[in-house]
């Protein structure tokens, strides 16, 4: 397929790869290239579509408290396959709301998927193949939606839980306008409590049970020839307070020394170590809307269902 906008090389991911493989830390990123674009769709369980904010529900908003006038440009970031914001937009278009579409995504398969879903419609989707926390794409991403004066962003699914919060809500800021608003659409725990998060922990441990899933997140170290035999899928937990978050953390744990070649590059990963793999955080919306406040940002509107919130949030003018 073709990008409008290409802000990473292949040599630029390979070696990102390399730093992170040296620091025993992938970027989950990478967890979403090749063939596990597809499989992410197909073998990842998914909360049921009544647990998760709807397209019906995320449109109300964006017609409510963002697109009362004017054109409005949608930017998804870690759009993924853009099912969702597909549906958001043909809602939108039935409430003569003037509406156009931004795919953001590291990974070129989900883009291409992006691409597939919008085949056929009336829609022409750009896209963009960067990493929207990089430096270059909050320097450019101003200039590729310069023709735009209404813009909203969008995190939905686990894009936002994925990532170092941080760097991503810092990010976010550097890239929004003064005025401009964002719609994040995290996975949510029910309380701060122990008790709570022992069930919440209960219930992604079981998760090591499935083959297919922990090919998914093992896939990384698969294609350059870490045998799934020599190690073991781990998983950990620990609370971000500052931001209301439960980390969930997958690391596959070294059982057998291993000899690799990358990029020109020896490696030796020794037992007991860790590689750092998948990160899932759920979010205690109190403490969360105070966490994204503090960084100037002013809390719009939260919808809580039962696995998933949307929060809207607007960058301080001032």
């Amino acid at each position: 397929m073709s990008y409008s906008h290409i802000l990473s090389s292949d040599t630029d991911l390979e070696l990102e790869f390399l730093r992170g493989l040296k620091e025993r830390k992938i970027d989950q990123k990478f967890m979403y290239f090749g063939g596990n674009a597809s499989d992410f769709y197909t073998k990842w369980p998914h909360p049921k579509t009544e647990l998760n904010p709807s397209a019906e529900e995320m449109a109300e908003v964006l017609s409510t408290y963002v697109a009362r006038s004017g054109k409005l440009l949608i930017i998804s970031v870690g759009c993924g396959n853009s099912q969702r914001e597909l549906a958001v937009l043909q809602l939108l278009r039935a409430q003569d709301i003037d509406v156009e579409y931004l795919a953001i995504d590291s990974s070129k398969e989900m883009l291409a998927l992006t691409e597939q879903t919008f085949k056929g419609t009336e829609y022409v989707v750009q896209t963009v193949l960067a990493d929207f926390m990089g430096h270059r794409f909050i320097q450019e991403i101003n200039h590729i939606t310069k023709h735009h004066e209404k813009r909203a962003f969008m995190l939905l699914g686990g894009t936002l839980g994925n990532l170092s919060q941080t760097a991503a809500i810092d990010s976010l800021y550097n890239i929004l306008s003064p005025g401009e608003h964002v719609l994040i659409e995290p996975p949510i725990r029910p309380s701060l409590k122990h008790e709570d998060d022992l069930k919440i922990f209960k219930r992604y441990a079981s998760a090591l049970e499935m083959i297919d899933l922990n090919h998914v997140v093992f896939s990384a170290l698969e294609k350059i020839g870490i045998p799934y035999d020599s190690g073991e899928m781990t998983i950990q937990t620990e609370r971000e307070v500052s931001s209301g978050v439960l980390r969930i953390g997958y690391s596959f744990k070294i059982i057998k020394p291993i000899r690799l070649s990358y990029r020109g590059e020896v490696l030796h990963l020794l037992p007991p170590e860790h590689i750092q793999l998948y990160n899932v955080r759920l979010f205690f919306p109190d403490t969360f809307i105070e966490f994204v406040e503090n960084h100037e940002f002013t809390h719009v509107h939260s919808l809580l269902k039962m696995k998933r919130g949307l929060f809207t949030f607007k960058k301080n003018t001032t």
